[in-house]
């Protein structure tokens, strides 16, 4: 047969608008071996639609069955690890906590023993007072910037001043409308 005629129905064919003789046609062309180079990929589609078509679905519902049931029982997996994780977390949690409260009451006995950084009494004095004069001096940088901020209550006496205008304008309507009555 021609290969252009047999384009021509391929064509046809993947605009779906062969008729079924056609189509049968097409399949027993492929199921051939002389087949065209050009045309090998083809041949390799038909062939393969044919196995599919070969192939039968027998007891639908039972597989369907089978994969409803394999989904259950991946959730119920996934239930148990995540109780498992669960119960394993809070294990550690209580160890941890445990294990915690034991050490605080072994420091707290430690700390008795412990010895001062300083020996001399006006050592220590000292450098406590320059520890504190650098936490002051840090204070006051930090309040220093605050100052910069202008004063936040001003929109609000502005808008408060509004308001009560707005409100005694409404005061004298109220007036007006009660002469009216």
């Amino acid at each position: 047969m021609d290969i252009r005629k047999v384009q021509q129905l391929l064509d046809k064919y993947y605009e779906g608008t062969t008729s079924l003789e056609e189509e049968k046609f097409l399949h027993d062309y492929f199921s051939r071996d002389d087949i065209p180079s050009e045309l090998m990929a083809e041949r390799d589609m038909f062939i393969g639609l044919d196995q599919m078509g070969n192939t039968e679905l027998t007891n639908m519902d039972d597989m369907l069955t089978e994969m409803i049931d394999e989904s259950s029982a991946k959730g119920k997996q996934i239930n148990l690890i995540r109780w498992a994780t669960s119960i394993a977390a809070s294990v550690v949690l209580i160890v941890g906590l445990g294990i915690v409260l034991l050490n605080q009451n072994n420091t707290s006995s430690d700390l008795a023993t412990w010895e001062d950084t300083y020996s001399d009494p006006e050592q220590s004095y000292e450098a406590a007072q320059f520890v504190l004069q650098f936490v002051s001096s840090k204070y006051k940088e930090g309040v220093g910037e605050l100052s910069k901020i202008p004063d936040l209550g001003t929109p609000q006496k502005s808008f408060n001043k509004a308001l009560s205008t707005y409100q005694k304008g409404l005061d004298q309507l109220k007036i007006l409308e009660n002469i009216n009555q």
